[in-house]
């Protein structure tokens, strides 16, 4: 079971999960999520928000070892719209591989990213929370040119870098969502390999720290 723990200035809100592979495949989808807001702690990037649990969503057996992507929407009555994201990671069964490789994601350089709440461990903080939201696009963006796009052989010079802040600038997005998080890094690998045929099973870092046994049985750790 996921739980999640939400604030939200609207009466009610819509929320889809979906695995993100070669493929986004939608595995979850509810309404009329009753919304209620709280107040976000001063110090929230470091010690958590400290928001109750809204809902929480018993997982399958049947979804697959994976990156989730969680989307929350709501339409206001007056006023724009709003969505944000969230994310998870479903393992594969304790001690039962379904594949031969096992992907554990970044999510330690995610949260030292991570500047919701104020800082992150790049602003001169010295503790970050796992407890808080993740800023916008770390987890998803639109796509630009710069999917599929192949890696000069000789280093590149400052004009791509000066067309990256302008499209992030343009976008209103965080500067360290370039630097952290799936969106700009596992997701096209992910993409790339189960396009391909190849399989994988998921992991988050906290899973390796509070349970090294999960690399028993697989042939590679990537």
């Amino acid at each position: 079971t996921v739980a999640f723990h939400c604030s939200a200035r609207v009466n009610e809100f819509a929320v889809e999960i979906a695995r993100i592979g070669a493929k986004r495949e939608v595995v979850w989808q509810r309404g009329g999520m009753p919304g209620a807001a709280y107040p976000t702690p001063a110090d929230a990037y470091a010690r958590g928000c400290g928001w109750p649990v809204a809902f929480s969503v018993p997982i399958p057996q049947d979804w697959r070892s994976g990156f989730y992507e969680v989307t929350f929407h709501t339409r206001a009555h007056t006023g724009p719209s709003a969505t944000s994201h969230a994310a998870f990671v479903v393992r594969a069964p304790a001690n039962q591989p379904t594949n031969a490789i096992l992907l554990v994601l970044a999510t330690n350089t995610y949260n030292a990213y991570n500047k919701w709440g104020g800082h992150c461990l790049y602003t001169g903080a010295t503790q970050v929370s796992f407890q808080r939201p993740w800023e916008r696009g770390f987890i998803t963006r639109p796509n630009t040119r710069y999917d599929g796009r192949v890696a000069a052989v000789a280093p590149e010079g400052d004009r791509e870098h000066q067309q990256l802040v302008r499209y992030l600038e343009a976008g209103k997005y965080p500067l360290w969502c370039a630097s952290g998080g799936w969106h700009n890094w596992e997701r096209r690998f992910v993409r790339w390999a189960e396009g391909n045929g190849i399989a994988l099973d998921y992991a988050a870092n906290s899973d390796l720290h509070f349970r090294p046994e999960i690399l028993d049985g697989y042939r590679l750790m990537v």
